[in-house]
Parts: C-alpha cells; structure tokens; sequence
C-alpha cells in the first residue's frame, strides 16, 4: 500500500493498493482518492461530478502504464517480490 498526500489546497490523500492474486500471475490494483469538496450544494455536487470524471481519466492512465512496466518486466525476466 502507498498512500499519497496533496499538501496543498484540498489536501487529498491518494491510496494505491497492490494485491497478487492467481499466485502471483495477476495482481489487482485500486486506487481510491478522498478530499473535501470546497462548495456547497448544486455547487459542490457539480465539483464531485468533474473531480470523479477527471480521477478517472487519471486513473485509467496510471493503471495502463503499470501494466507497461510490468509487461516489460515480464518480457525481461523480472520477478517481483
């Protein structure tokens, strides 16, 4: 588990969670991101919506580079520990 957290404005905390799974041949990565909401109502119903839309995005992209690295390791020989 790795957790991340944003000192600036917001201050959310990100937590990266890695399970083997299948003895070691698959593994299952979440990722969960919490922060507080600055607004209220319509407002702040509005800024939950974009800020999932976007964390998903961002998501999707890290979850597609992982897989990269790991293939690549795969293909050279590398196991994980």
């Amino acid at each position: 588990m790795l957790v991340e957290t944003n000192l600036g404005e917001g201050g959310g905390v990100t937590t990266f969670i890695v399970e083997p799974l299948a003895e070691g041949k698959r593994t299952e990565v979440t990722i969960t991101t919490e922060s507080a909401t600055r607004r209220s109502g319509v407002s702040g119903s509005v800024e939950r919506l974009l800020t999932k839309v976007f964390l998903q995005r961002i998501y999707k992209a890290e979850l597609k580079q992982l897989a990269q690295v790991c293939e690549g390791a795969s293909r050279l020989g590398v196991k994980a520990s």
